[in-house]
């Protein structure tokens, strides 16, 4: 039972891996470049599409000063567990006064999930 549900989370991961470059690669505007649907290496916050979506929605990635901070681990600008990343959030907006407020929300979470618990094609779908 256990190596069965070990292969189906790897299947899992593996499906999650692809589509999620995918569904970044046919975004628009379209990343540069674009990401590899199966090589992870050049993901995370050393490409500009998923650093924009992993920047914690306290900090405004688009200013250099900032993804700079973020890059080179500064102290006033952690990355934690404690941080909520901008992609848990509908349409990645985040209302200080209410941050439950969009929270779980995000397009790409749903996808995700759809594609985990449903299947790939109805998150295709969505």
């Amino acid at each position: 039972l256990k190596k069965g549900g070990d292969g189906a989370w790897g299947d899992d991961a593996n499906s999650l891996k692809i589509s999620v470059a995918n569904w970044l690669n046919e975004a628009s505007p379209c990343p540069e470049p674009l990401l590899s649907t199966t090589d992870k290496s050049g993901r995370g916050f050393y490409h500009n599409a998923t650093s924009q979506l992993l920047c914690p929605v306290d900090y405004d990635w688009f200013d250099v000063s900032i993804q700079s901070a973020i890059c080179e681990y500064h102290p006033k600008f952690p990355v934690t567990a404690n941080t909520y990343p901008t992609f848990l959030y509908g349409k990645g907006q985040y209302d200080a006064k209410n941050p439950s407020k969009g929270l779980f929300k995000g397009e790409l979470l749903l996808k995700a999930f759809c594609c985990i618990f449903t299947s790939p094609s109805l998150a295709e779908a969505e």
